[in-house]
């Protein structure tokens, strides 16, 4: 599972805009960042 999630959680910047919200609001409350990271 850990692995799983590493690779996905390193996936989802370059998704969609709505997988992207998610990962923003998950990124938000995990390390504070207020705006998305440049790609």
């Amino acid at each position: 599972n850990y692995i799983h999630w590493r690779v996905i959680s390193q996936l989802l910047p370059y998704t969609n805009d709505k997988a992207n919200y998610i990962y923003l609001k998950y990124m938000k409350y995990k390390f504070g960042l207020t705006k998305r990271l440049p790609r």
